[in-house]
């Protein structure tokens, strides 16, 4: 009986045996890797590679590198007011100082205004570095904190509708907070807040989410409804 020709999926290489290597596993000839061989189709054969990812559904796009889209934080103007408050006390912490140097306990004095002044400060840059938004070609990430931190995480396909809120205050200051909804059963609705130009990036998350949707073969209206 003629021999049975098929071919790896991973470097192409036509490799031949006996029939009775027909369902069963063998090694690639070209570069090693464990082989399916198939029961029967056309020749030569294409066997499958036994470590394959499952198979995207039929119609979808081959997976691309996943690459970064774009690394936000939550911009300083967002906390305008917080900000605010820190400059008064500072400069009522100064004006104490200079008014009550000679003063019997003036200079402790000073530390009271001083203190809620580092307060409001240390606010303003924990709340501007400790969340980071960070968009990937494949998935939205959401990390919070500095020491110890915390990070979850969506997958774009799962994204079922983006949309924005802005203040008659954030629009002054270009700012506002673009709301994320998912079938994600962790994170089904996640805020993104005090982004600047948030209609730009709402625009790119929503481009990257269908282009996602395409890729797995997805068609406009499966997520309707939820999963």
């Amino acid at each position: 009986m003629a021999s049975v020709r098929f071919k790896c999926p991973g470097c192409e290489a036509i490799n031949e045996g006996e029939p009775e290597v027909i369902g069963t596993t063998v090694d690639c000839t070209g570069c090693g890797a464990p082989l399916q061989v198939p029961n029967a189709p056309p020749k030569p054969l294409m066997a499958q590679l036994l470590d394959d990812p499952v198979q995207a559904p039929a119609g979808a796009s081959p997976a691309l590198p996943e690459g970064d889209l774009f690394l936000l934080h939550p911009v300083r103007r967002g906390f305008a007011g917080t900000a605010a408050g820190a400059v008064v006390f500072a400069l009522a912490a100064l004006l104490v100082l200079i008014l009550a140097w000679d003063v019997q306990y003036g200079r402790p004095m000073a530390l009271v205004p001083f203190a809620v002044f580092l307060y409001l400060a240390w606010q303003v840059f924990y709340k501007t570095r400790s969340i980071t938004y960070r968009l990937t070609s494949q998935r939205l990430f959401i990390q919070t904190g500095l020491v110890g931190r915390k990070q979850e995480e969506i997958e774009l396909f799962r994204i079922t509708d983006v949309s924005m809120e802005q203040t008659p205050m954030e629009r002054i200051l270009k700012i506002g907070t673009i709301l994320v909804n998912s079938t994600d059963a962790s994170m089904p609705l996640a805020r993104l807040e005090n982004i600047p130009t948030p209609a730009r990036y709402k625009d790119i998350l929503r481009e990257a989410y269908r282009q996602a949707r395409t890729r797995e073969g997805m068609r406009a209206g499966e997520f309707i409804g939820g999963m």
